[in-house]
């Protein structure tokens, strides 16, 4: 028989270790957790609860060009690319997991933010980030990575772009970003790598009157290393 320990903490790791930063969301509930997360809408974005199998919290944009709609770690808002605070999770050595699926993305979405940011936005742009994308750019899934000077680089992960739930992982080092699908290490990214640290924030913009984009979430986990 195991041993029976008084924490969770204990459980999973000895005692002789600290407790790193770690944050943990199932997106359980009738609606978004706003002691947690603020959103960010232009025209007509939505924020939904799904009652459903797998169901989680769905994000859509409005129909229009650049109609966009994000959650992050800053106050809720109707403009701008506000800064999350706090942002605990280091540029060097931390890990996103999160559990998405796209509900409408093909021919409409112009960027998604899906991972970590400095600053709470949909288009995956602006200063220090590291997250998960999908475009109307690319056949396939991919990582961007935005340095402190605002310079971009993406890569391409292996996956074609799909309607299907996806476990996804992000990992940042000192020296690379890496992106796992469902298990799959998919890419080692090296280029613009961000500088200061950041916070969860998943997001996304729409690019034409094709019909809105969106995507559903129901899981994230956030780590320091």
């Amino acid at each position: 028989m195991p041993t029976t320990v008084d924490s969770l903490y204990e459980q999973l790791f000895p005692l002789t270790t600290v407790m790193k930063q770690r944050f943990v969301e199932n997106f359980s509930g009738n609606t978004l957790d706003t002691d947690r997360w603020g959103t960010q809408t232009s025209t007509g974005g939505t924020y939904t609860m799904k009652n459903e199998v797998d169901g989680g919290f769905e994000i859509a944009t409005g129909t229009a060009n650049n109609h966009a709609a994000s959650i992050g770690f800053a106050p809720t808002s109707t403009s701008g690319n506000p800064y999350n605070t706090p942002r605990q999770y280091s540029h060097t050595g931390s890990v996103i997991i999160f559990v998405q699926k796209w509900t409408s993305h093909v021919g409409s979405t112009s960027a998604s933010t899906s991972g970590l940011h400095a600053e709470r936005r949909g288009d995956n742009a602006g200063a220090n980030g590291c997250a998960a994308m999908a475009s109307l750019w690319n056949n396939n899934f991919l990582l961007r990575t935005c340095d402190g000077s605002q310079n971009q680089s993406n890569t391409d992960t292996t996956m074609t772009k799909d309607n299907v739930l996806h476990s996804y992982k992000i990992e940042l080092t000192s020296s690379y970003a890496g992106e796992s699908i469902d298990g799959a290490l998919q890419l080692s990214h090296t280029t613009n790598l961000p500088e200061a640290k950041m916070s969860p924030v998943f997001g996304l913009q729409n690019h034409s009157n094709q019909g809105a984009s969106s995507f559903i979430l129901n899981y994230v986990e956030a780590y320091n290393t």
